[in-house]
């Protein structure tokens, strides 16, 4: 049978079928609130049987939970919540999720097909649902036609993944999740094995002939798996490594080149001026990072990002390599293998005296803070999940002195409302570990 055949075999409900493409996609566990609305759905995983319910008390905790797995796993989020008031109350958490680029699916139900746009006032009834999930998410899809609904999963969930990766909904009348309709097989062409890029010359001298080149790395270095090739492109050419929150433990936060999450900070600003050349790679330069825009870059810039749309957006480039970061990577470390560069001794040197300084000065700025942060590093594993709640304390020092040095699982940053769940029980665990601690466990629980 060529790629391009569909052979149909026989009839299901089609909230089956979305339960079969969830187990395609390889989905262990879902997320969400049971509703009348969406009922059918949950009926039809627990016939599967195959895919753990989660249940949380409110659909913005419920999108959290879905978002945090899919930060901390690297898999697919999916959230499954009612129409109407239940898709608002996820909607800022997916607002969240959008923000963060985390590959999410968001099933969510809809009034019976009849009822839909009419106003009537239906139970749950909203206005118009479609354009609210829309704004608060990658795209969202209005079911219409549950014949070709094992199509439109399998699409929703690989434009989750592609570039930019983030959040999608689809919305599902009530009726039409039961309707019984012709289940396909479908064989689509394999997915192809990672690219190779190929490399402009002028790129290549540009990066070879730098004395101060500086890495601005993001969430996209993440995502795409990419962090051990990064370490090792920053020591061929000798750059120093600044991240994004995003970009956090995309290279190790000991590397001796690595200054962190400090863009916006006067050390690193004052090492900006004086670089002559900066490659940003998979980070999108986000107005808190940047001092509302004001860090100033070097008038060489070569960006690295596999959304085209991102390019000059926030800062203009001269070069622009559009597509993975770990295929881009992988070809500059080859292309440098074994290449000598310019000594750097020296820069390296100042590279390191700006990271000891910037870290000096914030727990100076936040004693005792740095502190409470080296002790929860210390007896943590390296490869620890960490959740930041959304206060103050997290923004100040939470991101930056908790520094990540594992490279096996760089993923593993959350940042989400559920936070305080999770660090009551790092709490617990500090109390039981460090009896003799000067500090009350109260204020590691409350960052």
């Amino acid at each position: 049978m060529s790629s391009s055949e569909v052979k149909i075999r026989t009839e299901e409900k089609a909230a089956d079928l979305i339960v079969e493409e969830l187990l395609r996609e390889g989905v262990e566990c879902v997320f969400g609130i049971v509703s009348i609305h969406n009922m059918p759905m949950y009926d039809a995983l627990l016939r599967s049987n195959k895919i753990k319910i989660v249940n949380a008390r409110g659909e913005s905790g419920a999108v959290n939970m879905a978002d945090g797995y899919a930060r901390s796993t690297g898999k697919l989020g999916v959230v499954l919540t009612s129409t109407g008031a239940g898709a608002g109350n996820a909607a800022g958490a997916l607002t969240e999720a959008w923000n963060a680029g985390t590959p999410l699916l968001h099933l969510t139900g809809d009034v019976a097909s009849a009822f839909v746009g009419t106003s009537k006032r239906y139970i749950h009834e909203c206005k118009d649902q479609l354009k609210m999930m829309d704004g608060a998410c990658k795209t969202a899809i209005a079911v219409t036609d549950p014949t070709n609904i094992q199509t439109v999963v399998r699409e929703a969930i690989k434009q989750t993944k592609a570039q930019p990766t983030g959040p999608i909904t689809i919305q599902i009348p009530i009726d039409m999740q039961s309707k019984l309709v012709n289940r396909s097989i479908i064989q689509q062409e394999p997915q192809l094995n990672r690219g190779t890029f190929t490399l402009d010359s002028e790129v290549l001298s540009k990066i070879q002939s730098a004395k101060r080149p500086v890495l601005w790395v993001g969430g996209g270095v993440v995502k795409a798996s990419a962090h051990r090739l990064l370490t090792q492109f920053a020591e061929q050419i000798g750059a120093a490594v600044i991240t994004s929150e995003s970009g956090k433990g995309a290279i190790p936060e000991d590397h001796p080149q690595c200054i962190g999450n400090y863009a916006a900070t006067k050390p690193t600003i004052e090492l900006l001026k004086s670089a002559d050349l900066l490659i940003s790679i998979g980070v999108r330069f986000r107005w808190n990072e940047t001092g509302n825009y004001s860090v100033p870059i070097p008038d060489e810039h070569i960006t690295i990002n596999a959304d085209a749309l991102s390019i000059n957006r926030n800062y203009d480039c001269q070069h622009a390599l559009i597509g993975d970061a770990y295929d881009i990577l992988d070809a500059l470390t080859k292309q440098f293998e074994g290449e000598s560069f310019i000594d750097k001794s020296s820069f390296l040197a100042e590279v390191t005296a700006v990271k000891v300084q910037v870290d000096r000065e914030l727990r100076e700025a936040m004693s005792p803070y740095g502190e409470i942060a080296d002790h929860m590093r210390r007896v943590m594993p390296k490869d620890t999940i960490f959740v930041r709640d959304i206060t103050l304390p997290a923004y100040q020092w939470g991101h930056r002195l908790i520094r990540f040095m594992s490279l096996e699982r760089p993923s593993t940053r959350q940042e989400e409302e559920s936070g305080r769940a999770y660090l009551q029980r790092l709490a617990h665990k500090l109390d039981n570990q460090t009896k003799n601690a000067s500090y009350s466990l109260e204020t590691v629980v409350s960052w």
